[in-house]
């Protein structure tokens, strides 16, 4: 039988909280923050570096500010050692929240991972221009602690559909977005020491781990109104844009208040515990999942407002 995704339940208004909070019923998957951009030659936006009128700086995106301060814990230094805790924080924002793009070479719908693909870009910005200003004194060695996220976590293809430990994946560095769908994007945790296998996690975050994740892109917000262009999308279905933090506020406060009286997928102990029981694989109907982008790139347009109006046929 071939799986049929859902149509996306699509709410406009940050404000409708019947509307989002019945959407959210049926919620009962994995969740993604989209930031949504018409071409990978837009990605510098999320880094761009801002003068403030002392002359400090300070950059655009909130969202980037946080995944850089989650990156500072992975500088090498002296006798330090990463706690679980940040590895979660990364492991959260790789699962979870993506870059949404046009891709030529794939002719495709395409996600890349939030935190390395800005991360990557804004070291070589610096790299490029040793006099170009860095925000804090720290930002120029995070080019050390990318090999390590890198060799920690791996964004992969794997062959196999809802596989839970893998032996054979292909790195990459962007993946098509059915990938969401037909779960064969995901991170690889590289901590394996008896055996060549490695953990998988497909992408997407249970709604509790997801809630937690956009409280800490929030956390010391300046205020209410600093931009994201961003989809909140469930594998399930599920549709919202969302244009800054206080609709990110307002949205986690909806699927908290759904997870405590609903019993939505909840915690996932990222650092040590993986899932215990294989799910069924699904086959997958990839007419449907093209159905699907095709979705996305229309509420894009409409919501979000940006083009990424394609044919898809």
């Amino acid at each position: 039988m071939n799986k049929t995704f859902p149509a996306p339940s699509i709410s406009l208004s940050g404000k409708a909280e019947s509307r989002l909070g019945d959407s959210l019923l049926s919620a009962a998957g994995r969740f993604f923050l989209f930031e949504v951009k018409p071409t990978a030659t837009q990605f510098r936006s999320e880094w761009k570096i801002l003068e403030n009128e002392d002359g400090s700086f300070r950059h655009n995106k909130i969202a980037f500010k946080k995944v850089k301060s989650i990156s500072h814990k992975f500088i090498p230094t002296s006798g330090a050692q990463l706690t679980n805790s940040e590895v979660d924080d990364a492991l959260r924002s790789l699962l979870g929240h993506q870059i949404i793009y046009w891709d030529s070479i794939l002719d495709s719908l395409a996600i890349r991972p939030y935190l390395t693909t800005t991360l990557s870009g804004y070291v070589k910005d610096l790299d490029a221009d040793p006099l170009k200003p860095a925000i804090e004194e720290k930002d120029r060695s995070l080019k050390f602690a990318l090999p390590r996220i890198n060799k920690l976590f791996t964004f992969a293809f794997t062959g196999a559909a809802n596989a839970i430990r893998i032996l054979n994946f292909q790195p990459c560095e962007t993946g098509s977005a059915s990938g969401i769908y037909t779960k064969q994007l995901g991170i690889v945790l590289n901590i394996e020491k008896k055996s060549n296998e490695r953990a998988w996690i497909p992408l997407g975050l249970p709604a509790q781990e997801f809630n937690n994740y956009l409280k800490l892109l929030c956390k010391g917000a300046v205020d209410g109104n600093e931009p994201i262009n961003a989809i909140v999308l469930s594998d399930q279905g599920f549709m919202h844009a969302l244009s800054n933090t206080s609709e990110i506020v307002n949205f986690m406060e909806i699927l908290q208040e759904r997870i405590d009286n609903k019993a939505l997928p909840s915690n996932l102990d990222l650092a040590t515990n993986f899932p215990k029981l294989t799910p069924k694989s699904i086959p997958v109907n990839l007419s449907d999942s093209t159905k699907q982008l095709t979705s996305i790139i229309e509420f894009a347009d409409r919501s979000v407002g940006i083009d990424l109006n394609r044919d898809l046929s």
